[in-house]
């Protein structure tokens, strides 16, 4: 199935929103992290707008797999 970019980012927002309320990560964050994790392997998509934030839990949508420079502790 493909999805429309409205969808996709409707997804993003909703995600990072509730994770942030859950964890008191900085959403903006969570939300570049997942377009980060995204652009680097699109095949990704369908099971994102499925699974979602489980996809956290299980390691998928890590800093260091993504497409996008981020801040590490080591610089």
């Amino acid at each position: 199935m493909s999805y429309s970019a409205e969808q996709l980012l409707a997804q993003i927002a909703s995600l990072s929103e509730a994770i942030a309320f859950q964890s008191g990560t900085a959403s903006s964050e969570l939300a570049g992290q997942m377009v980060s994790v995204l652009a680097r392997d699109p095949s990704l998509v369908a099971r994102f707008m499925t699974d979602g934030s489980e996809m956290f839990l299980e390691g998928v949508f890590r800093p260091e797999v993504g497409r996008l420079s981020w801040y590490g502790q080591h610089g």
